[in-house]
C-alpha cells in the first residue's frame, strides 16, 4: 500500500512542475501532503510510545485500523488530485487549441489579402 502511495508522489511533483497551479489543484495537493505527513507523525509516535515488542503486539490492531483508514483517505485524495490535474491540463490544452485556431484564421485572412495585393499589383497583359 505504501509503495502504491509513494509512486504517486513523483506524479504529483510532475503536476506541480508542469501544470499551471490553480486553487483547486493546490488545495488537493495540500490535503494529500498533509494527510501523509500526519500519518508519518502518528507512526513515529506509535513506535516511540511502544518501544517494546509485546506492547507493539497489543497496540497493533488500533494502529492497523488507523493505517487502513489513512490508506483509504489517501487513495480518495489521490484520485481528487488526479482529477484536478486533468482539469487543469484540459484547460491548458483548450487554450493552446484556441490560439492555434486563431493563428489559422489569421493566416487564411493574410493569404487572401496577400493574394488580392498580388493580383492588384501585377499588370494584366
Amino acid at each position: 500500500m505504501l509503495d502504491e502511495l509513494s509512486l504517486s508522489l513523483p506524479r504529483f511533483r510532475s503536476y506541480e512542475e508542469n501544470l499551471p497551479m490553480d486553487d483547486a489543484l493546490e488545495s488537493a495537493l495540500i490535503e494529500v501532503y498533509t494527510e501523509m505527513t500526519c500519518f508519518c507523525a502518528r507512526t513515529i509516535n506509535f513506535f516511540r510510545s511502544n518501544p517494546h515488542r509485546p506492547l507493539i503486539k497489543l497496540s497493533w490492531p488500533k494502529f492497523r485500523n488507523d493505517f487502513n483508514q489513512t490508506i483509504k483517505k489517501l487513495k480518495k485524495l489521490s484520485r481528487i488530485v488526479d482529477t484536478k490535474a486533468e482539469e487543469v491540463r484540459l484547460r491548458k490544452e483548450h487554450g493552446v487549441a484556441t490560439v492555434i485556431c486563431d493563428i489559422s484564421a489569421f493566416l487564411k485572412i493574410y493569404r487572401k489579402i496577400k493574394s488580392k495585393i498580388c493580383q492588384d499589383t501585377i499588370p494584366k497583359a
